[in-house]
């Protein structure tokens, strides 16, 4: 189904499939506000990838066997320790619950939206970061009850939920920077 369809259903007991559900449409919601999602720590992150996976094949695919390739297997081997910790850190604390990160629009701000939810209290929480071209941030976060966004069958109500997440991008929008 699209990211757009009111008829959507998800297994509300499956707290992943809600967020999931939420996260998606505020990226639908944002693309149709013409705004353009950042590839940049994805790209990072599949090029040191890719460096890692050569740099362990090299230890591989090398002429020489073991111990003259010891040098080899020690630089290749840390090489790919050190790039596999770099990866996470880029994925735990740059990125960690953002689910969308803009680029630049014609006013120069970029926009970085996280999210969570929390099991027992089936709250949905959102936070947006503005950030304008001079590095001044404004912010907005803001928690709901994720129920009153689904029937108990599951269907989804995607009106009431983009009217929440408006209220939060203009609480954002209207508070001074930082």
């Amino acid at each position: 189904m699209a990211a757009t369809d009111d008829k959507k259903t998800v297994d509300i007991w499956d707290v992943f499939a809600v967020k999931h559900t939420l996260d998606d449409e505020i990226v639908a919601f944002m693309e149709q506000e013409k705004k353009k999602e950042s590839h940049l720590w994805t790209d990072v992150k599949l090029v040191l990838g890719t460096i890692a996976c050569l740099m362990s094949a090299s230890m591989y695919l090398y002429k020489e066997e073991y111990p003259n390739n010891r040098w080899l297997i020690m630089v290749c081997g840390g090489g790919y320790w050190v790039l596999s910790v770099v990866l996470q850190f880029i994925a735990t604390y740059i990125e960690g619950n953002t689910i969308m990160e803009t680029t630049a629009d014609k006013q120069g701000n970029v926009y970085r939206i996280m999210t969570g939810i929390s099991r027992p209290e089936h709250k949905y929480a959102v936070e947006v970061k503005i950030t304008n071209k001079s590095g001044k941030v404004q912010w907005a976060e803001e928690d709901h009850s994720f129920a009153e966004w689904f029937t108990e069958s599951g269907v989804f109500h995607r009106p009431s939920f983009i009217s929440f997440f408006k209220r939060v991008l203009a609480n954002a929008k209207s508070k001074k920077t930082s």
